[in-house]
């Protein structure tokens, strides 16, 4: 109840905009531990509580070697960062359920998925990063946690619950220039992308001067509330 109210005065003081209705677990430092109170979405980083999100890259093979990824462009009614660009299936972590269970929902819920095939992704990591507001204020860790799903030619997601305006197929080359040069990317979406070139080869020592400082960033012990 106090969590509301702090919740509700954020609201009336126009620290966020809104509630956004999905409740994060606050607990002592990983996402297996007790519960100790719920904090809505929105109001969460005001608190210094870890933000824990799942990304689902859908991507395709060719015979040739050429890979291609679905991304998905963002609702221009999202609060935050309206239109930019995500990899297939971006969501953050809710209470009561598990990182793989949320991945599986939030593809059919993004992307019309269907969970036997969204079941098949494979795990493949887990990244850190912090962020604050421009402003310095509200600094924020945030802990992605990565799936792979190579899917055929025939795979087309479709947009299934007003999250996501359009998908697109994108080339690694596309992708590749639009995380070092481009401005359609949710900021935070560089750090999961970069993860998919460098896993996949795209990025390699010999094409990025910095990959051994871009490895150890990603991956990074930080301060985890």
């Amino acid at each position: 109840a106090a969590m509301d109210v702090a919740v509700q005065l954020f609201v009336d003081k126009g620290l966020i905009s809104k509630r956004h209705g999905d409740l994060f677990p606050i607990s002592m430092g990983s996402t297996s531990d007790e519960t100790l109170c719920l904090i809505d979405r929105s109001a969460a980083p005001f608190f210094g509580v870890t933000s824990v999100g799942v990304h689902l890259n859908c991507f395709i093979r060719e015979k040739s070697g050429n890979l291609f990824l679905w991304m998905a462009q963002r609702s221009p009614n999202k609060s935050t960062f309206p239109s930019c660009w995500d990899p297939t299936v971006a969501g953050g972590q809710p209470v009561g359920l598990t990182l793989t269970d949320n991945m599986i929902k939030e593809a059919g819920e993004e992307a019309g998925i269907d969970p036997a095939l969204a079941g098949c992704a494979r795990s493949v990591g887990c990244l850190s990063q912090m962020t604050s507001k421009r402003d310095g204020t509200c600094l924020k860790q945030s802990l992605y946690y990565c799936w792979d799903l190579e899917v055929d030619d025939s795979f087309v997601p479709h947009a299934n619950d007003g999250e996501v305006a359009q998908f697109d197929l994108w080339s690694a080359a596309k992708v590749e220039n639009e995380v070092r040069h481009g401005s359609r990317l949710r900021p935070a979406m560089r750090l999961v992308l970069t993860d998919f070139l460098i896993r996949h080869g795209i990025v390699t020592p010999d094409s990025e001067s910095h990959y051994a400082k871009i490895q150890s960033a990603m991956h990074r012990e930080r301060l985890i509330l």
